[in-house]
């Protein structure tokens, strides 16, 4: 596996990417527009604006963030820990629901890493598909989307709901001699799902 060629394990197509940063250095927005599973029957829900962005831009009061958030916070450390190249980083901070936009104060990991530790094995946000699967965590594909330069999903465990929003150079299929720079990128934002506002 290399960071240009990925396999998409949901086969879900994405209706647009946007502000897909290149440099670590430089700040990584991906607007992720799901198509299908994001929209109500008629088909004219708005799906995922913003993607999986997990900070709001306004100022918000500091909040307690509640004991099941955090233990859910440092389940996902804990799976990560056991990936070489890894570098997390934890904080409080207020989390948005990326579809519906609600928001409370939650924690939050952002992850950075180097592909070429992981080339040939999984990539971070597919192992902890797999191992918070085996921990009968619920994968709320309503947030899914996949695409050659990231992904992003949301797990359920119990009243906290954790968003996941993974991204890479996936290279550049219209320059077969652009070498694909190496460096990942990772954003979980946990938060107990009665504890999220509508937006104002």
């Amino acid at each position: 596996m290399t960071a240009a060629k990925r396999v998409n394990t949901r086969n879900q197509p994405i209706a647009s990417w946007l502000d897909l940063g290149r440099r670590v250095g430089v700040a990584v927005s991906i607007s992720l527009l799901l198509a299908g599973a994001a929209c109500g029957p008629d088909g004219g829900d708005e799906a995922a604006a913003d993607g999986a962005v997990l900070e709001t831009t306004r100022p918000a009061q500091q909040a307690e963030v509640s004991i099941r958030s955090r233990e859910s916070c440092e389940v996902v450390t804990g799976v990560l820990h056991g990936i070489p190249g890894l570098v997390v980083t934890a904080r409080d901070t207020v989390v948005v629901d990326p579809r519906f936009r609600g928001e409370a104060w939650g924690c939050a990991l952002s992850v950075v890493g180097s592909v070429a530790e992981f080339r040939d094995s999984d990539y971070p946000d597919q192992v902890l598909r797999l191992k918070l699967t085996a921990r009968e965590w619920v994968e709320d594909f309503g947030y899914g989307a996949d695409g050659p330069d990231g992904t992003a999903t949301a797990f359920r465990n119990g009243p906290v709901i954790c968003f996941l929003r993974g991204s890479w150079d996936g290279g550049d299929i219209t320059d077969s001699t652009y070498v694909p720079e190496d460096w990942y990128l990772l954003n979980v934002g946990c938060v107990e799902s009665a504890d999220l506002d509508s937006p104002s």
